[in-house]
């Protein structure tokens, strides 16, 4: 093989290469601050509390609400030896359920949870300085993403 043909697959690895890498909180820090859904208008605000954690929260305004805001989701997001983990608490679940870092590359990380009932599959995409888009979808057999549910957010 020539060498243009090592170096040619070599840079079509990359993406899958940088998935490998153990990833820091310092890859995560784009995500700091509050986000505003264009299509609600929920907050969602994420802030760093320690090496390797940081902790999200989506709420609405509520003037009913002791704080003005009542919360709809909370989420650790937060590493365990080489693997991270995004796990929202809802109230319609029992339990917080624990969604593993997958894939990811600059700007964009997949976490997946196939044993659970929906969603199987969260994903985090930074969309240009000021925009974040998440989806949520259940997954097939073969891996492939269905019934994606996309939220379009502005840094607030």
């Amino acid at each position: 093989m020539t060498f243009f043909g090592v170096a040619l697959i070599w840079v079509a690895m990359m993406p899958t290469i940088h998935a490998q890498q153990v990833l820091t909180a310092e890859d995560f820090a784009w995500l700091e601050g509050s986000w505003r859904n264009t299509r609600n208008g929920s907050i969602e605000a994420w802030r760093t509390v320690g090496d390797d954690v940081m902790r999200g929260m989506t709420y609405i305004k509520d003037d009913d609400a002791p704080d003005g805001r009542r919360v709809i989701e909370e989420v650790l997001l937060y590493r365990s030896g080489q693997r991270w983990f995004y796990v929202p608490d809802v109230s319609h679940n029992a339990l917080p359920v624990h969604f593993a870092l997958v894939e990811s590359e600059v700007g964009r990380y997949r976490f997946d949870n196939l044993g659970h009932d929906y969603p199987k599959r969260i994903e985090y995409q930074r969309d240009g300085e000021t925009g974040l888009v998440v989806v949520i979808a259940d997954v097939r057999e073969d891996g492939s993403a269905f019934r994606e549910t996309r939220f379009q957010f502005v840094r607030d």
